[in-house]
C-alpha cells in the first residue's frame, strides 16, 4: 500500500540543463531511468512530451511516459531596464538586451515575446549573458536591457529573489500586453500565459512558467510518494523562508494542462489524501 511505511531514500543530483537532461535520459535502459526524477519547467515538459520547440532547444524523441509530480513554484519573466526613455517595446529597437545564452526556456520565452509577441526580434541585439553578469554589464552601459528571470511566485505576490544581482537596482519593467500574448498563442497554439506582478507601486503584466518536479511511468510510486512527503513536511516552511518550494498543497498540483493521464499514479494518490483531486 503507497505510503504504508516510511523509508530512506537515496538520492544524488546530475547538473544537466534541458534539454539535454531528457534527451540523455531517454536513451537510459528503463532499469536506470525509472530512477530519476526530473526538475522541469511546464514549456519544456510539453515541449519533452510532443518533441516539439525550436532546433536550437530540441528533444530526440517524443517522451511520452513523462509524467507530472509537483508543481515547485511559479516564476515571472520580463524584460527590464534602467533607462526611462525604455518605457515600451518599440522602445527597444535598436538595443542591446541581455539574454541567457541557448539551450534555455527562458530564451526561448523571449525570443517569442520579442518575435511574435511584439515583432522587433530582428531590431534588437541579443547578447548572451548569465544573471551574475547581468547588473555590471547594464552599469558599465554594455546593454540596454535584460532578460529577467529571478521574479517568483511568493503566497504575498511576485518577488525578486534575494539572489537576483539587480533586486536593488532602479529598473522598470516592460508591460506585457494581454494582446502580445494572444498573438504568441496564435502563433505556437497556445501555451504562454500573463500573471500580473507588483514593482514600485505599478502593476505591470510578465510571461510567466511554472517549475516542477517529474518522473517517468516506470517510477515506482512509492518513490514518489515518499518525496512528496518530504516537500510537505519541510519545503512548506522552506517556502515561507526563501520562495522557489511549494508554498501550499494545492498549489502543487496547479500545473498547465494537467490530466490524470498524466500525472503520476504514485503522486495521485499523494495528492488524493489531502482531498485534492483534478
Amino acid at each position: 500500500m503507497i505510503g504504508s511505511q516510511s523509508e530512506t531514500i537515496v538520492t544524488s543530483v546530475e547538473a544537466l540543463a534541458l534539454p539535454d537532461s531528457i534527451n540523455q535520459m531517454s536513451n537510459y535502459p528503463e532499469s536506470l531511468k525509472c530512477n530519476k526524477i526530473v526538475l522541469i519547467n511546464s514549456f519544456d515538459y510539453v515541449a519533452a512530451i510532443k518533441q516539439s520547440g525550436p532546433e536550437w532547444h530540441s528533444y530526440q524523441r517524443p517522451n511520452s511516459d513523462l509524467r507530472f509530480v509537483a508543481n515547485l513554484y511559479r516564476a515571472a519573466v520580463g524584460i527590464a531596464s534602467l533607462d526611462p526613455k525604455i518605457a515600451n517595446p518599440l522602445d527597444l529597437k535598436g538595443k542591446r538586451i541581455a539574454v541567457p545564452p541557448r539551450p534555455s526556456a527562458v530564451r526561448v520565452l523571449i525570443e517569442a515575446l520579442l518575435r511574435d509577441g511584439w515583432g522587433i526580434l530582428n531590431d534588437v541585439e541579443l547578447v548572451d549573458s548569465h544573471p551574475a553578469q547581468v547588473s555590471d554589464r547594464l552599469n558599465r552601459g554594455e546593454i540596454d536591457a535584460t532578460a529577467c528571470e529571478s521574479v517568483l511566485e511568493t503566497a504575498d505576490g511576485y518577488e525578486v529573489t534575494s539572489s537576483s544581482s539587480m533586486k536593488h537596482m532602479a529598473f522598470e519593467w516592460i508591460e506585457v500586453e494581454s494582446s502580445a500574448v494572444d498573438q504568441m498563442n496564435s502563433s505556437h497554439g497556445g501555451g504562454f500565459k500573463r500573471s500580473p506582478v507588483c514593482r514600485n507601486d505599478t502593476e505591470v503584466g510578465l510571461l510567466n512558467f511554472d517549475q516542477g518536479l517529474s518522473a517517468w511511468q516506470c517510477t515506482e510510486p512509492e518513490v514518489v510518494f515518499q518525496i512528496l512527503n518530504v516537500l510537505i513536511s519541510r519545503g512548506i516552511e522552506w517556502a515561507n523562508r526563501t520562495g522557489g518550494v511549494p508554498f501550499a498543497i494545492e498549489r502543487m498540483i496547479d500545473w498547465p494542462d494537467l490530466t490524470n493521464l498524466t500525472l503520476h499514479e504514485g503522486a495521485n494518490q499523494f495528492y488524493r489524501n489531502y482531498g485534492i483531486q483534478l
